[in-house]
């Protein structure tokens, strides 16, 4: 059996995110499994997939500016496994529909090319209905230790108390589907699939599960 150990934000992404958010405040937020491969019935790697939400990580920064009035999303992860990626990344903003204008691409880590596409559902995300969505499926998006940093704008009168109010109603577990929430897809967090098994086996879908002092940078 082989084990793996978190693979951490590297120290130059983190300064690039610092140097770009600049001086803000921000909270973090892990992830939590909803749907996906399931592991392949295999116990250890049914085990590494489902609790692979603790190991994606996105912090939430205000740019404190008079001229700028987005919100920065950045995320990454810390899957254990090194052929492991997160392929697409949403956001469901629930009933708070207004909270964004206008969503896009600030940072991503070199050779990431994760780029906007059609928010649509995903069968690994039940109850997670995108209103933005950004993706790089092949060669299979960013991998542990890289990240892709969002911008939004804020919608008018709205401000970064809304996003924090929306974001702890999106994890709730009680009004979880009316509140702001992040989604991601990740391919292959226990490896490549099983010979012979004809299915997906270790690819997932995760939302944000809470707050994590862990996730803040």
């Amino acid at each position: 059996m082989m084990h793996f150990q978190p693979i951490l934000l590297s120290a130059l992404a983190a300064v690039l995110v610092a140097a770009y958010t600049g001086p803000t405040y921000g909270e973090g937020y892990d992830f939590k499994f909803l749907s996906g491969g399931g592991g392949g019935g295999v116990p250890d790697r049914v085990k590494r997939v489902q609790q692979a939400g603790a190991q994606i990580c996105v912090d939430v920064k205000e740019r404190r500016s008079a001229s700028d009035n987005r919100v920065m999303f950045t995320l990454w992860s810390e899957i254990a496994h090194p052929d492991s990626r997160i392929a697409y990344v949403m956001l469901d903003t629930g009933r708070h529909v207004g909270i964004f204008s206008d969503v896009s691409i600030a940072m991503q880590a070199p050779g990431i090319k994760m780029k906007s596409q059609k928010p649509a559902p995903h069968a690994f995300l039940p109850t997670v209905n995108p209103s933005f969505a950004f993706g790089d499926p092949h060669p299979g998006g960013f991998a542990p230790g890289k990240f892709v940093m969002l911008a939004a704008t804020l919608g008018r009168g709205k401000t970064y108390a809304d996003v924090v109010m929306a974001m702890n109603e999106g994890v709730n577990p009680a009004t979880a589907t009316t509140g702001l929430r992040v989604a991601v897809i990740a391919h292959k967090m226990a490896g490549s699939e099983i010979a012979g098994s004809g299915t997906i086996s270790s690819d997932g879908g995760f939302v944000t599960r809470g707050v994590s002092r862990r996730c803040r940078r």
